[in-house]
């Protein structure tokens, strides 16, 4: 075996040596380095089957020493050193990489060649994983049949050991939702994020996979049925944590089924995950239950009756949430306030069924304008109201714009008695100087009734 030690203290170096000295079986070939410098450039003439790495070198420090390490020799592996003092340092090398790390003066020749020994295995058993497609190409973490390969084997371990075990099967709640309104990147970025929660959430030894689109499971090793409500509540935690990190758009969701493995009573994996599957369905129902009734009693006391859209209750209480979230994001939003020329005109000459009508095709105008994200609500008789979501000043003109067109095409296109006109308010929220939903609209409205104030003859001045 040809190991590489990069240490720099003399008294570490010969104490090393003396281990492996003491080692029975195949011989072993010693390299030293004092610099990390100095082992790169050995690294990089090839030959090293193991390094044993000081993360403490007179060129490097802490968990860079690693990191230029691994980028200068990935198929390598690596053994981190620690003082009695460095264990929770080491902990996190494993984490970002190392095989495995070994606390100085606590070694003996059998502990420090099973270590060596055991990081060579373990690393070529991972390279041969990736060779064999069994990861993950978004997230890096395994696939469905790398998770297989790898939960097979441990449950003949457990069954052997007599060890329990716990699996989490995790979904990522409104997938679809992210995927429809923000974009597949930004689902892509979702599954991302969730994979990085479950890995710094579960420990290395655990199995951590991505299944399928919006499916992920983690088979804990050597943990009892007592552990499952820990492990929940650290998941929660470590979620809440994320979530309530600024610049975010909308809230990752998890739902959770968690299934106890007892090797006294050993079951086939795939029974394993189908009562897992079927625990977190049960628990996503109850959410969507949940849900539909919130909905249902907002739509009960918050929906206009004649248009669907909201009415001014509903886009209150959906407005001030959104304004919350832009504070959180830095989001910029604009609301427009848009009101219907000459209704009353109209139901006194044409009839309040044609009044009806009118608003029923500005609803439509409205919809067929801005996306489905954004918040649309009739705030009023003729008024209607629109909070887009992601917009600043920069975007005003071109939804006006947008809206006057749409508007002229549906006068063109309609074999009405009168032309549909409207007035357009602007307002800003800008998240680095909040303000109330109640000032912005207004100002919003402001803006309208002075378009309305300038009008005449039936005409109104456009902006």
């Amino acid at each position: 075996m040809h190991i590489l030690l990069i240490e720099d203290n003399e008294d570490d170096v010969l104490l090393i040596q003396e281990t492996l000295a003491e080692a029975k079986g195949a011989p072993f070939d010693l390299e030293c380095a004092g610099r990390l410098s100095t082992g790169l450039d050995r690294l990089a003439r090839g030959g090293v089957e193991v390094v044993l790495l000081d993360l403490s070198l007179p060129d490097s420090q802490e968990l860079a020493t690693l990191d230029r390490t691994h980028a200068q020799a990935p198929d390598v592996p690596i053994v981190v050193l620690t003082g009695l003092d460095d264990e929770a340092l080491g902990v996190k090398a494993v984490q970002q990489g190392a095989q495995d790390y070994l606390v100085k003066g606590q070694v003996d020749s059998n502990l420090l060649v099973r270590a060596m020994r055991y990081a060579i295995e373990r690393h070529r058993l991972q390279a041969a994983l990736h060779s064999l497609s069994l990861v993950d190409e978004l997230t890096s973490i395994y696939n469905r049949r790398g998770f297989l390969t790898l939960a097979e084997q441990q449950l003949k371990s457990a069954n052997r050991t007599k060890q329990e075990m716990l699996l989490i099967f995790v979904d990522l709640d409104g997938m679809k939702w992210i995927n429809d309104t923000l974009g597949h990147h930004e689902g892509d970025r979702a599954l991302i994020e969730t994979a990085g929660l479950l890995k710094t959430t579960f420990r290395e030894s655990d199995i951590i996979a991505r299944i399928g689109g919006d499916e992920f499971v983690v088979l804990a090793i050597e943990v009892h049925q007592e552990g499952a409500e820990t492990l929940k509540t650290r998941l929660q935690t470590s979620l809440a944590i994320r979530n309530a990190k600024r610049n975010r758009r909308y809230e990752l969701s998890l739902s959770l089924g968690i299934v106890r493995y007892d090797p006294q009573f050993p079951c086939p994996i795939e029974e394993l995950l189908d009562r897992a599957d079927t625990l977190m369905y049960e628990q996503k129902q109850g959410k969507l239950t949940a849900h539909v009734r919130l909905r249902e009693r907002l739509r009960a006391t918050s929906i206009d009756e004649l248009t669907g859209l909201y009415n001014r209750r509903g886009f209150l209480t959906l407005a001030e949430q959104q304004m919350k979230i832009a504070d959180r994001t830095k989001w910029g939003l604009l609301l427009l306030s848009v009101a219907l020329d000459n209704m009353a005109w109209i139901n006194e000459n044409l009839g309040r069924h044609e009044g009806e009508q009118a608003l029923i095709e500005i609803t439509n105008l409205l919809k067929a304008t801005f996306r489905e994200s954004d918040i649309i609500a009739r705030a009023g008789d003729d008024e209607f109201v629109v909070m887009a979501i992601d917009a600043s000043m920069d975007n005003a003109e071109f939804l006006k714009a947008r809206l006057h067109t749409n508007l002229a095409a549906s006068n063109a296109a309609d074999k009405r008695r009168y032309p549909l006109s409207i007035n357009i308010g602007i307002a800003c929220y800008d998240p680095e100087c909040p303000h109330s939903i109640d000032e912005l609209l207004g100002r919003a409205e402001a803006s309208v009734h002075e378009q309305k104030r300038v009008c005449y003859d039936g005409e109104c001045a456009r902006m």
